[in-house]
């Protein structure tokens, strides 16, 4: 399961930077990626707060 969490958060990610690359490629080359360099940021909170939501009143013990 962790490894589809991993592979969700890489594309997350990844669409996130081309997004915002295809949107702000007119600027120059340190603002790009400052801008990306934020986007990123802002996604890894995101994704860390769902985390967080979805682990509440949750066990850390799994029977199977």
């Amino acid at each position: 399961m962790n490894v589809y969490l991993m592979i969700g958060t890489v594309l997350a990610n990844a669409i996130s930077v081309f997004t915002v690359y295809k949107l702000i490629k007119d600027l120059g080359k340190r603002k790009s990626l400052l801008y990306i360099a934020i986007s990123i940021a802002i996604m890894y909170i995101i994704i860390s707060i769902v985390y967080w939501l979805s682990g509440i009143g949750m066990n850390t013990y799994l029977y199977l």
